[in-house]
Order: C-alpha cells, then sequence, then structure tokens
C-alpha cells in the first residue's frame, strides 16, 4: 500500500499520554447540502487509508508524550489535510495486539 503522498488528519493522544499522528493518503473533504432546509455534510466517500506515525523523543528514543514542547508544536501547526513530505505509507499493516488481525491502518514513516 504504498503512497507517495502523506497527509495530516489528527494527533492522537494514547491512554499512556504518547502522541502519534493519524495520517491518510489523501486530503479527506467533505460537502453540504440542504434537504427539506436543513444542511446535511458528509465526507467524501473516496478510498482514503488511513496510517500511525509513531513519533519518539530525539533526546531520549521513547514515545513522545503530549506535555513534550514538540507535541505541543505540532498540535498548533499542523493542519487537517496538509501534505507532510519526508513521511510515506509503509506495506506493514497495524495488527491488534491480542489477536494479531489487521486493523486496516497502516505505518506511516519517515523517507
Amino acid at each position: 500500500m504504498a503512497s507517495s503522498t502523506v497527509y495530516f488528519n489528527k494527533i492522537r493522544i494514547t491512554k499512556n499520554d504518547t502522541v502519534s499522528i493519524i495520517c491518510t493518503s489523501s486530503p479527506i473533504e467533505s460537502k453540504s447540502t440542504e434537504i427539506q432546509g436543513l444542511s446535511v455534510s458528509a465526507r467524501n466517500q473516496d478510498p482514503v487509508t488511513f496510517g500511525v506515525l509513531s513519533l519518539l523523543d530525539d533526546t531520549t528514543g521513547t514515545s513522545l508524550k503530549k506535555d513534550h514542547a514538540l507535541a505541543k508544536a505540532y498540535a498548533a501547526k499542523f493542519k487537517k489535510n496538509m501534505a507532510m513530505p519526508g513521511l510515506r505509507f509503509t506495506d506493514k499493516p497495524i495488527l491488534k495486539k491480542d489477536s494479531q488481525e489487521e486493523t486496516g491502518l497502516f505505518w506511516v514513516d519517515v523517507v
């Protein structure tokens, strides 16, 4: 599933307070219309692959924590659907810890 462009979707904080980035293989866009006087919005249903970039603290080599200055900088600067050059989707699926079943997500790493 190697993809040439990776897009920022959102920052995820785990139950252990570590930070990862949820990425997409293309921008996620929505459209709106009005039905019977009510506004209706829906996500574009084009095929999109989701992935996870697991962030590390450069100085310790451990998972980046939510209170780290870099995590705060990412949250302030990264915008939904922003291209993230230098990253790529891998062909490695993310597996559930207990069953080793594929989750539908893929790992994202540095080129």
